[in-house]
């Protein structure tokens, strides 16, 4: 299915809306499920049957998508290189970010670029 932008978590489960804030707020750095579980009050195993109901996806699924977003976005600037969009959204390396990206939307970063041709 292509990629498309996830909106309203409010309206799926306000934990999720916590979870997304709380991934956001640490982008660049690791996140890792107990943590987030308990950033949002509930046990690991809670979080992951909430999250699998509301989106499908497990927490670190979702954690991944919302760096995806985050990487789309910066894709858009130009003056941004590779090298700091990776270390802004927390990704390992280029590689990392273009597997995850590429699996998203079945496209790789570069074609997000300005002026790219999309195919």
């Amino acid at each position: 299915a292509p990629f498309r932008r996830t909106a309203g978590y409010p309206d799926l489960d306000p934990e999720l809306a916590e979870v997304e804030r709380y991934v956001l707020d640490r982008l660049d750095r690791p996140v890792r499920l107990a943590e987030l579980a308990a950033a949002v009050h509930l046990s690991p195993r809670t979080l992951d049957r909430r999250m699998q109901a509301a989106t499908g996806l497990s927490p670190m699924r979702f954690v991944q998508r919302i760096r995806v977003e985050a990487a789309l976005d910066l894709l858009g600037d130009r003056s941004l290189s590779m090298a700091q969009i990776v270390a802004t959204v927390g990704v390992a390396d280029a590689a990392a970010l273009h597997h995850l990206v590429r699996r998203a939307t079945g496209q790789p970063p570069q074609a997000f670029r300005p002026g790219a041709a999309r195919s």
